[in-house]
């Protein structure tokens, strides 16, 4: 567990979200009345947890195309081989 300034804990493999969350930007943005009810129906800091869900996303968006571009590279290699060349 990973120990938030608030007293909170947050699993070891979220770890990274919580620590680039600690430089926020304030902004206005209008969400539906749905997400702010879903979010809100817990009391508490429902901004927060918006926070959260949506840098959880933006990780495995990363995590995707990270793997995307791995995979692509691994393709390439192969195909730059001379030809006859074994591996």
């Amino acid at each position: 567990m990973f120990p938030l300034p608030n007293g909170e804990t947050i699993p070891a493999r979220r770890r990274k979200a919580a620590a680039e969350a600690e430089i926020v930007t304030v902004v206005t943005l209008p969400l539906s009345n749905r997400v702010i009810d879903y979010f809100g129906s817990d009391g508490g800091d429902w901004r927060a947890r918006v926070n959260e869900s949506l840098n959880l996303i933006v990780n495995r968006h990363q995590a995707r195309e990270a793997k995307k571009r791995a995979r692509l590279r691994a393709r390439n290699s192969v195909r730059r081989r001379p030809p006859g060349a074994r591996t």
